[in-house]
C-alpha cells in the first residue's frame, strides 16, 4: 500500500469543491478552515483536550525525560522532558478505515 500525502491548498480545493452550497466564495472558505486549524492549535498549546466527535480526541502530552541512544557511536545520551501532541482517532473513523482498507 502506498502512502499518499495532500497539500494543505490541495485539502482546502477539496474541501471547497464538495460545498454543495457555493453561498461562500472559495476565499472565505479557506479562512474558515485556517481558523479553524488555528484555534485547534491555540487550545492545544493551551493544554485543552480538543473532541471532535466523529473524527478523534487531539491533547497535549508530555514526554518524560528518557535515556536514548545516539545511533552513529552507541552513546547513551539524555533525552529531555517535552510537550507533544496526540491524537486517538474515534471508534467511527477507525471503522471507516478499516472498511476501506478491507475493502
Amino acid at each position: 500500500m502506498s502512502q499518499q500525502e495532500i497539500t494543505k491548498n490541495a485539502f482546502f480545493d477539496e474541501v471547497f469543491a464538495r460545498l454543495e452550497d457555493k453561498s461562500i466564495t472559495k476565499k472565505q472558505c479557506i479562512e474558515v478552515l485556517k481558523t479553524c486549524f488555528e484555534h485547534i492549535t491555540m487550545k492545544i498549546e493551551q493544554g485543552w483536550k480538543i473532541k471532535i466527535n466523529g473524527f478523534g480526541n487531539f491533547s497535549r502530552v508530555l514526554r518524560k525525560q528518557r535515556k536514548g541512544r545516539n545511533p552513529f557511536t552507541g552513546e547513551i545520551v539524555e533525552i529531555p522532558p517535552k510537550q507533544s501532541v496526540s491524537f486517538k482517532p474515534s471508534k467511527c473513523l477507525l471503522a471507516k478505515v478499516n472498511e476501506k482498507s478491507q475493502g
